[in-house]
């Protein structure tokens, strides 16, 4: 099943050192053991709430799976770190989840650095390192675009909305 986690930098996780690769554990119990992951990306931002300090990564978790049933938590005995995601990477993910849930969000979704906007005209603008999502839903049809404020094509404090757009069938 493939996942999200969040890591401290160099992949730790409550002091444990996770691996590239296969991670074993011997239980999974979402609120006690085993490896713990989302198949919600932003799920992951209330456990590593810094994500500037942060890692992502794209999993697979396997063996015994314990989900919480609540925020798309999961627990399981077999964590494979697939690649690590930067910022941008996660965010898209993250914009893909919400495509397919859209309910979850009916408002977007900010935290952080991260800024998802939804609506007819969304509209957003960040600081220097921030990255900018936009769902634009109108007469059925949909169109996505994510930006970085990076100071060289995208400022600062700068009101950005859709100007490029693929559009899909709602």
């Amino acid at each position: 099943m493939l996942c999200y986690k969040m890591t401290e930098k160099d992949r730790r996780c409550r002091g444990v050192q996770l691996q590239r690769g296969l991670n074993v554990e011997k239980a999974a119990n979402c609120a006690q053991n085993g490896w713990h992951a989302a198949t919600d990306p932003l799920c992951c931002l209330s456990y590593y709430p810094n994500e500037d300090k942060s890692e992502f990564w794209l999993c697979n978790a396997s063996g015994d799976i314990d989900e919480d049933g609540n925020d798309e938590k999961l627990s399981c005995t077999e964590l494979t770190l697939l690649r690590q995601l930067s910022k941008f990477e996660f965010v898209t993910h993250a914009v893909a989840y919400i495509l397919k849930n859209p309910e979850k969000y009916p408002q977007g979704f900010s935290h952080g650095s991260i800024h998802i906007v939804r609506g007819v005209d969304p509209k957003a603008s960040g600081a220097l390192g921030d990255v900018l999502a936009f769902i634009r839903e109108c007469e059925g049809e949909i169109a996505v675009g994510v930006i970085e404020i990076d100071d060289k094509f995208y400022y600062p404090s700068v009101c950005y909305t859709l100007k490029e757009e693929v559009t899909v069938d709602a």
